[in-house]
């Protein structure tokens, strides 16, 4: 059985702090904050939701893939 990979959330370069609740209302998880400082991702330890930087993104988007 494959595993889905986790959900990724574009966010702004100037954005420093996100909060995750996994989103599903009741069914997430309790709020939770992170904080980038030097990355460019951070990851929910809950969900595993991926907060990515819009310029990181977009590099990785016109990285060539790998087989």
């Amino acid at each position: 059985m494959a595993i889905d990979p986790p959900e990724i959330t574009i966010v702004d370069d100037d954005v420093e702090t996100v909060g995750c609740d996994g989103g599903g209302g009741a069914l997430g998880h309790p709020m939770t904050y992170y904080s980038f400082g030097a990355h460019d991702y951070v990851e929910c330890g809950y969900c595993d939701r991926r907060f990515v930087k819009r310029r990181a993104a977009a590099t990785a988007a016109a990285a060539p893939t790998v087989a």
